[in-house]
């Protein structure tokens, strides 16, 4: 089976109903679920993207045109992959060491590092380990800001004592949500530190604390969302990611993170956290959390917002991101803020127009901090997922000066 990747070009804020060119941007015949996508704030011309399997493309010209690699290390790859770039334009890519026939199974996590935009990547390094555990779901975060934290770089993870699959489980094997940073760009991290005040199990499912993607504030503060037992987490740093205060319960998950939807291998609800650091922005320090569930029933996944303006003290209700009025599937929704206008867009696998487990992917734009949402579909081609096949845990979305 031939798997394709395509990026949807950079489009108008305007979001007109035309569906934007969609580009292919792989040649490799190969898999390519969880896909991650970053723009170098550098050079806005330049786009970086991987994808599970750790194949990497980079963009000069606006993703127009791609080159591609392999990204390999001594320590293996297993996929997991996070892209971004730092403030001077480094990119980095994290990825989860994994070679079957030596002793690195899941014992850290790689992060590589790009100095030309994604072409070269001489240097490799890890964080996280331990060769007792298991590593997974990681994810990069980048400082952006004039704190006195700026340059920072953030990992978060799950710990697991047993690893489905690999390992039998106990009652006594259990999960937790885990945390390192580095100050020089990557070379070395901080030694792991635990966020999360409450375990999972190690399940794989809901019981299990799983899906900590972490955020910068405009002060430097480190924002961590994850999902576990049918909530959503929060915790956060005002540190540097030095210590952490105590977890907090920001939504309900009914149904929990882990839930069926036709056709799929498996599917989840994973949180993401992002935060407006923009000073322009009308929502200038707004936390948001994207998720999806089905409280709504088997039949009608949906993705949900909550936000926070006061640094995570208070949240809100619930907003519904998806604006179909049927019952239908939306699921692995992915978000990003455009620092220029603040504006929100959220993406995601939707099956509104469809009977059956055909697919398309939408785009949710709000203008207003999060209180509503527009939504149309951006793919030109819909497809019919195959349940052989890992379609992934995430997909990807950038956003940078009105275009996404």
């Amino acid at each position: 089976m031939k798997c394709f990747l395509f990026l949807v070009l950079a489009f108008s804020t305007a979001l007109a109903q035309t569906i934007p060119p969609n580009v292919q941007v792989n040649t490799f015949g190969t898999f390519h679920p969880e896909v991650t996508i970053a723009i170098n704030p550098a050079d806005p011309q330049n786009l970086l993207v991987s994808s599970n399997g750790l194949q990497v493309y980079y963009s000069y010209d606006g993703g127009q045109t791609w080159g591609q690699h392999y990204q390999s290390s001594v320590y293996g790859n297993s996929g997991d992959p996070s892209v971004i770039f730092d403030y001077h334009g480094n990119a980095y890519l994290a990825t989860l060491a994994y070679q079957a026939d030596s002793n690195f199974v899941l014992d850290r996590i790689i992060v590589h590092r790009s100095e030309d935009g994604g072409n070269v990547w001489n240097y490799v390094y890890f964080a996280g380990f331990d060769s007792t555990t298991f590593q997974d779901k990681e994810w990069l975060a980048a400082d952006h800001t004039s704190s006195s934290f700026k340059g920072n770089l953030y990992l978060s993870w799950t710990r697991f004592d047993a690893c489905p699959g690999l390992t039998p489980l106990t009652s006594r094997d259990s999960t937790r949500i885990m945390f390192a940073y580095s100050t020089d760009s990557a070379t070395s991290w901080s030694s792991a530190i635990r966020i999360s005040d409450r375990q999972g199990d190690c399940s794989d499912k809901d019981s299990t604390t799983e899906g900590a993607v972490p955020a910068v504030g405009p002060q430097g503060q480190v924002y961590i969302a994850w999902a576990g037992l049918n909530k959503i987490w929060f915790d956060k740093s005002t540190d540097g990611g030095r210590t952490f205060g105590n977890d907090k319960i920001i939504a309900e998950q009914p149904g929990g993170w882990d839930f069926p939807v036709s056709g799929l291998m498996r599917c989840n609800g994973l949180p993401q956290t992002l935060c407006d650091t923009s000073k322009s922005s009308p929502f200038y320090g707004t936390i948001y959390v994207v998720f999806s569930d089905q409280r709504n029933g088997e039949d009608n996944t949906d993705v949900f917002l909550v936000k926070s303006t006061d640094q995570g003290e208070t949240w809100s209700a619930p907003v519904k991101v998806n604006q179909d009025t049927g019952r239908a599937q939306q699921f692995f929704p992915w978000a990003a803020i455009d620092p220029g206008s603040g504006y929100l867009y959220v993406v995601f696998y939707d099956r509104r127009e469809h009977k059956g487990d055909t697919t398309d992917v939408y785009l949710a734009r709000s203008t207003d901090g999060g209180e509503t949402f527009s939504d149309f579909r951006i793919n030109q081609d819909s497809f019919v997922p195959c349940a052989d096949y890992f379609l992934g845990d995430y997909i990807g979305i950038t956003a940078l000066n009105g275009n996404v």
